[in-house]
């Protein structure tokens, strides 16, 4: 990969989608959490219940955060 597009070591790159007031792609330190990654979009959007989410729980490279979203749906058997 050319140099240009690569990350400075110690960073990740989550993709925030959902409940959040700025979705997008946020650039974090290494060792970031939920929490981060929704700060980063700009916070939850209002009525949105954090406590629905494990804002606690530690991010990797290159993983989409959906906040308000459902199970993932399954296909219709046949």
């Amino acid at each position: 990969a050319p140099a240009s597009t690569a990350e400075p070591a110690g960073t990740i790159v989550v993709d925030v989608q959902g409940k959040v007031r700025r979705p997008g792609s946020a650039v974090l330190p290494a060792g970031s959490r939920v929490v981060d990654a929704v700060e980063a979009a700009g916070g939850l959007r209002t009525g949105f219940r954090a406590a629905t989410v494990n804002m606690a729980r530690p991010l990797t490279d290159g993983e989409q955060v959906l906040i308000g979203g459902g199970p993932e749906p399954t296909a219709p058997a046949g």
